[in-house]
């Protein structure tokens, strides 16, 4: 299975299908791939979207709280008395 970036969303696709059509320059490669977005493309396969050579790496965020550590407890909340004038 290959995968690679659809050229329409850039959301994951799959390579389905290799083949050669003729041409007036000789044969050229083509693929057919199906995205998860639900788009179908068949196209030469030099024109296909660079894929990255590997997956970012997610890093963690200072904004939000990491999954190995659970978040801080909250303070109790306390009762308001409303205020007389």
């Amino acid at each position: 299975m290959s995968i690679t970036p659809c050229p329409g969303c850039g959301a994951p696709a799959e390579i389905t299908e290799r083949f050669i059509l003729a041409s007036t320059d000789g044969p050229v490669a083509h693929v057919a791939l199906s995205c998860a977005g639900g788009h179908h493309y068949r196209m030469a396969a030099d024109r296909l979207p660079a894929a990255p050579s590997r997956p970012p790496v997610p890093r963690p965020s200072a904004s939000r709280p990491s999954a190995s550590r659970p978040p801080a407890p909250r303070p109790p909340r306390t009762a308001r008395t409303p205020s007389r004038p």
